[in-house]
C-alpha cells in the first residue's frame, strides 16, 4: 500500500485524504443553500399575503347643493341709567333696524327677534343693560350681506353669526363619498401604470375629512379618502 490510497476508475481519481475536507464542504453549501431556499420562500409568502408592494393615495369628491336659507344673527344691547330707560333705548334701536330693513323690501317674516332680557351691570355710569337677539333669513348671499351692513349701521351691537341652511345634505355626502372613491382609484391607476405596475384590489378605505358648508363657506360638500391598493 502506497503512502497515500488512490482509487482509480475510468479516469477518475480520489484522493480519500480529501474525502473528510469534501465532504463537510459539501455538507456546508447544502446548509448555505437550504437556509437560502427558504429565506427567499418566505420572502414570496410576505410580499404575497402581506401586500408588500402597495400605493396610497388621497382623493376628494365635492358636490355642489343649493343653498335654501342663510340665516343672521345680531345682538342688541343697549345700555342705561335706569331699567325703564334701557327697555325704551332697545325698542327705538330695534324700530330703526327693522325701519331700515323694511326700506330694504325684506318681509317682515324674515325678521324676528328673540331672547330679551334686562340685567343689571357693574357699570357704575350705566347700571341697566337691556339685551336681545335679531334674526334676518334669506336665501340670497348678497342681499344677507346688505342686510346685515344696514342693521349694523342702524344700531344693533354686532354680528354674531350666518347660518347656512341647505336640504338634502345627507346624500350630498353619499354622492361625495363615491366620486372621492373614483377619483383615489384614477390616481392609484396613474401613478401604479407610470411605474410599470398594475393596480391591484383596494386593502384599506378610510375616511379622512368631511367639510360642510357651515364649515367652508361655500354651497358645497367635500368627502376626503385615503385608499391603499395592492399593486402587482
Amino acid at each position: 500500500m502506497h503512502e497515500k490510497d488512490i482509487f482509480i476508475c475510468k479516469n477518475f481519481t480520489l484522493d480519500y485524504s480529501k474525502v473528510g475536507i469534501i465532504m463537510k464542504r459539501t455538507l456546508q453549501i447544502c446548509l448555505l443553500l437550504g437556509i437560502f431556499s427558504l429565506l427567499n420562500t418566505a420572502c414570496v409568502i410576505r410580499e404575497y399575503e402581506g401586500y408588500a408592494r402597495t400605493v396610497t393615495v388621497s382623493a376628494t369628491g365635492s358636490v355642489n347643493l343649493s343653498q335654501d336659507m342663510i340665516i343672521a344673527e345680531l345682538a342688541l344691547e343697549s345700555p342705561a341709567k335706569s331699567a325703564s330707560d334701557a327697555y325704551f333705548d332697545y325698542n327705538q334701536t330695534l324700530s330703526a333696524i327693522q325701519r331700515a330693513l323694511d326700506a330694504m323690501s325684506i318681509p317682515s317674516a324674515n325678521v324676528y327677534t328673540y331672547g330679551y332680557t334686562v340685567a343689571q351691570t357693574s357699570d357704575a355710569e350705566n347700571p341697566f343693560t337691556a339685551q336681545g337677539y335679531l334674526a334676518i333669513s334669506l336665501s340670497n348671499q348678497q342681499q344677507i350681506s346688505v342686510a346685515i351692513d344696514t342693521a349694523l349701521e342702524a344700531g344693533a351691537k354686532r354680528l354674531n353669526e350666518v347660518t347656512y341652511l341647505h336640504n338634502g345634505t345627507e346624500e350630498a355626502i353619499k354622492q361625495a363619498r363615491i366620486l372621492a372613491i373614483h377619483r383615489a382609484e384614477e390616481k392609484a391607476f396613474t401613478l401604479a401604470s407610470t411605474s410599470g405596475a398594475t393596480l391591484g384590489k383596494p386593502l384599506k378605505i378610510s375616511e379622512e375629512a368631511i367639510s360642510l358648508p357651515e364649515e367652508n363657506g361655500e354651497d358645497k360638500v367635500d368627502v376626503t379618502v385615503s385608499v391603499m391598493y395592492a399593486i402587482k
